[in-house]
């Protein structure tokens, strides 16, 4: 039987597979575009689950709350970057993440860690949390792109 990190390591797996599929066949010119005025587009929810795997969730897993990757711009929020760099960053931040995940035990994932402001929660619930979080945008990145796809195909 499996382990509890190893379920959250398939969550992981899964995770990043999915945003690889929902990205597989889209092109840098797709990610400006958005339904509305007050919309966020694909690069707005790329740069947002970026900062989420490659900062948020590793400093999660590893208890330090200073975590940064190495090289990570302290303006990548505001800089611009291709859907290609996007890939890279989330197929870095995947690979920290699964080797991380091998130093970490059940006991690990039951301790309580400070999340943000201060807040304690148990070190799972924050990882299936933020988990959660790239699922969420990922299924709006999915959203936009069908809905692309659907008016591209109407006005032809």
């Amino acid at each position: 039987m499996g382990t509890q990190v190893d379920l959250m390591k398939d969550y992981a797996e899964n995770t990043f597979g999915r945003i690889d599929r929902t990205l597989n066949g889209m092109e840098d010119k797709d990610m400006k575009w958005k339904p509305t005025d007050v919309s966020n587009n694909i690069d707005w929810q790329l740069n947002h689950m970026c900062r989420i795997a490659c900062v948020s969730l590793p400093r999660i897993l590893t208890g330090n709350q200073e975590y940064t990757p190495e090289g990570w711009s302290e303006t990548y929020r505001e800089d611009s970057h291709s859907l290609e760099d996007y890939k890279n960053d989330l197929a870095s931040a995947k690979a920290v993440l699964i080797s991380a995940m091998d130093g970490v035990t059940d006991v690990m994932l039951e301790e309580e860690i400070p999340l943000w402001r201060g807040r304690m929660v148990k070190r799972k619930s924050a990882l299936f949390s933020y988990f959660g979080e790239l699922v969420h945008h990922n299924g709006q990145i999915a959203y936009l792109k069908g809905t692309m796809k659907r008016l591209s195909e109407k006005d032809s």
